[in-house]
């Protein structure tokens, strides 16, 4: 069965082979180390419909013409799902083949070039059953297998393994080409089979656009709501990677840290979102694989969840508070979304629209919007196809004020005050365009603390910072930004000793009236996982 894992960080996800064995093959197969794999073909047809067949075997080493052992796997080309992860694996310069034996534990891990012609095959397979009616595609693959055994399959499409001018036909000539060093990640054969999926799916669809969305986030809130969200600052994950990568930086406590973690993630029990800041700092990295191998530890750990950039948190934010949704110091899950909501309309658009895809093409966005990677994102940043986000501009006014206080001195709450309106200045043009109204005079004089949070956190730490006769650096203006981020939507927050301290001495406390636990040594954070269950 094909699998998509991941086995090499700078590579990311893939498709893996999976060969189960129930039998006393299973440690035969497990003391060859150089496993020859062969690959055939064929389609039948029935009164349930058409069918095509993969068959994978093993020769014998005296006896190449005869089969060790025999795998069978059938194609559905009405299947976009399947058709998606065999054109993956298709196109993939390698396959890695895991034995297994009947308790799913591993025996032998084999890897190939790839010169199957796997794509050569879908396509005959594709071409045979293209227009012949399907009644019933599991009918049709029982009856078949009822009939026929998979000796007389392997014998009925057994070939020379020799072409017309004496080659193999798994010779290196048919290897399928390296991709280059910056591939275009919306043009793989993943993404072409997520539009068929989707075209597939919305095929004669009623549901709008709105409706379709409204469902995924919904689903997306509730499978959220069973799952602990960790915020980890960029040092954290700078930690993650030199262990990941096996650096000689790797320190023992994050070791323990990535296995305890990578365990969570495998359990479905633990996402770490990303935010813009987090993905900004990391992908400064210029070696290409390292800046990939991140990305796909980001992809591991994080799933593609992320909360919205401050711009539309804030927005959202608001408009729960002002229409009376919001509590002090509640979670916001309406702050989390996909990183494919990082990409514009206009790159889309550039790749994917077609006529085929016209008309329905808003919800193959969607589609789209959803299944993308980080990996797939960082590709975009190193292509050029992504524009980045200008800075808020109240963070220029932030790096002045501690000069000015100097010369002029101003409570913390009057800081706090100066500092809650211009961030609502930033974004008053959003605000009136959403409510009609500026409200920005009645929350900054009058607002419950911790309803608009981000807002709360962000004015707070820079006037505390301030108010205590620090400057405001850009690594500060960073670790603000991560804070208004991370805080408002995660259980817990991890960040450096600096930041820590600002956030959990008063004046702020912030700990406490967003109850988020909020901690920097990476002993704490071990702990802190080690109390999950």
């Amino acid at each position: 069965m094909p699998i998509k894992a991941v086995i090499n960080i700078e590579v990311g996800e893939e498709v893996v082979l999976y060969l189960l064995v129930s039998n006393p093959l299973v440690g035969r197969l497990a003391r060859i180390n150089e496993l020859r794999l062969r690959l055939n073909y064929g389609v039948a047809r029935n009164e349930f419909g058409p069918l095509g067949f993969l068959l994978f075997w093993v020769p014998y080493r005296n006896s190449p013409e005869n089969a060790l052992t025999i795998f069978d796997l059938y194609v559905n080309i009405s299947n976009p799902g399947l058709m998606t992860v065999l054109t993956e694996l298709a196109y993939q310069t390698h396959w890695h083949v895991f034995l297994l034996d009947d308790k799913d534990r591993q025996q032998n891990f084999w890897e190939f070039t790839n010169t199957f012609r796997l794509a050569a095959t879908l396509q005959d397979i594709t071409d045979f059953c293209k227009g012949v009616p399907l009644v019933d595609f599991d009918g049709a693959k029982e009856k078949f297998i009822a009939e026929t055994t998979l000796e007389a399959l392997h014998a009925m499409t057994s070939h020379s393994e020799l072409n017309a001018e004496g080659k193999s036909v798994f010779d290196a000539s048919n290897m399928v080409a390296s991709p280059p060093e910056f591939p275009h990640p919306l043009k793989s054969a993943r993404c072409a089979g997520l539009i068929r999926e989707s075209l597939a799916q919305h095929a004669g669809g009623v549901s709008s656009v709105f409706d379709h969305e409204r469902d995924k986030t919904a689903t997306l809130a509730a499978d959220l709501s069973s799952k602990t969200l960790i915020y980890l600052d960029v040092c954290h994950w700078i930690n993650l990677r030199h262990v990941w990568l096996q650096s000689p930086k790797a320190l023992p406590v994050y070791e323990k840290i990535v296995d305890r973690l990578n365990f969570l993630a495998q359990e479905q029990t633990v996402l770490c979102p990303l935010s813009t800041a987090v993905f900004d700092e990391l992908m400064k990295q210029t070696d290409p694989l390292s800046r990939a191998a991140t990305a796909n530890l980001m992809e591991i750990f994080s799933r593609g969840i992320c909360v919205r950039n401050l711009r539309e948190a804030f927005c959202e934010q608001w408009k729960l508070y002002s229409s009376g949704q919001a509590k002090s110091g509640t979670k916001i899950s309406g702050s989390v979304t996909k990183v494919g909501y990082w990409l514009s309309e206009k790159v889309l658009k550039n790749v994917f629209w077609s006529p085929e895809t016209a008309s329905a093409w808003e919800m193959v966005a969607v589609d789209l919007r959803w299944s993308l990677t980080v990996d797939d994102y960082q590709r975009l940043v190193t292509l050029g196809e992504i524009v980045n986000e200008e800075e808020p501009p109240f963070l220029t006014k932030w790096r002045a004020l501690p000069a000015e206080q100097r010369l002029k001195k101003k409570s913390f709450p009057d800081l706090v005050r100066s500092c809650r309106k211009d961030i609502f200045d930033s974004y008053s043009t959003e605000l009136i365009a959403s409510t009609g109204t500026n409200p920005a005079n009645l929350v900054i004089d009058g607002m419950g603390y911790g309803q608009v949070p981000c807002c709360e956190i962000l004015a707070g730490m820079c006037a505390a910072q301030v108010h205590k006769g620090g400057r405001v650096r850009e690594n500060d203006v960073y670790d603000f930004i991560h804070a208004g981020a991370g805080i408002p939507s995660c259980r817990a927050y991890f960040c450096d000793g600096p930041m820590d301290h600002l956030l959990r001495k008063k004046p702020l406390e912030i700990d406490i009236h967003f109850d988020t636990t909020i901690r920097s040594r990476p002993e704490d954070l071990l702990a802190y996982l080690d109390s999950i269950h």
